[in-house]
């Protein structure tokens, strides 16, 4: 008869002792993988595979932003823990893109500090669309998929967005997770085309901005590359003609 102690017995009600009495703050980095994990895996030791995807990923943000086809490879990681990490990162980034109405955007860099601080490239293309008063100021920030690297989106869903008279201006933000910050053809095409849409409803575009990890490009700053961002919209109230002249210096 093995009479050998199990060292993790008990274990699991420790690390919940330490969560209840001081917080997800007092467990080591790994504890907390295998914290979380004993809620997916009810029997198993869950220490080896904190273990195994902190060796594999680095980071926990690197472990929950990972897909669930990553993580399913790691020794230990069902198909349940899997998804069940997955969705902690995706949970973790729904509240960290709630839009701050607090904030003015007056020219391409105060865009970019605003969407390097609040947004994450991600591994799948995105688009926000960022509406903003006659001054300048943030009112809501609409999240939506975007697809092959190129921009598509809904034009009726794209200018239901726009219907409130207190929107002056939008800016298109537009990730490339995997390739170069820089727009295609079709992104050049569809900016155009959104740019009418603008213009019918008397909201000024201001940019559309590309991102990637390292870079971003602003086809407002770079339009005698791509397209011409008119400077004229005679339907358009006069705060939001000053916005669009101190935004384009």
């Amino acid at each position: 008869m093995n009479t050998k102690e199990n060292p993790h017995n008990g274990h699991r009600e420790r690390l919940r002792e330490k969560v209840v009495n001081n917080g997800l703050n007092s467990l080591a980095t790994h504890e907390v993988l295998e914290y979380l994990l004993t809620y997916v895996i009810p029997r198993r030791n869950t220490n080896d595979t904190a273990h195994e995807l902190l060796n594999k990923f680095g980071t926990i943000t690197n472990v929950i932003n990972a897909s669930p086809t990553e993580l399913i490879k790691v020794k230990g990681v069902g198909a349940k823990a899997a998804l069940f990490l997955s969705s902690l990162g995706q949970f973790a980034n729904l509240i960290k893109t709630k839009p701050k109405t607090s904030v003015i955007l007056s020219n391409v860099d105060d865009c970019v500090k605003y969407f390097r601080s609040n947004f994450d490239i991600g591994e799948s293309e995105k688009l926000y669309i960022v509406c903003l008063n006659a001054m300048g100021k943030v009112i809501k920030t609409e999240i939506l998929n975007g697809d092959c690297n190129s921009l598509v989106i809904n034009k009726q869903i794209f200018s239901s967005m726009l219907v409130d008279e207190n929107i002056g201006s939008c800016i298109i933000f537009h990730t490339h997770p995997d390739g170069e910050a820089k727009p295609s053809p079709e992104d050049i095409t569809a900016t155009q085309s959104l740019i009418d849409i603008c213009t019918v409803l008397g909201v000024w575009f201001a940019d559309h901005i590309i991102f990637n990890e390292k870079d971003f490009y602003s086809l407002l700053r770079n339009q005698k590359e791509t397209i011409t961002f008119k400077t004229t919209y005679p339907q358009f109230k006069e705060s939001t003609m000053r916005q669009h002249a101190k935004f384009s210096k």
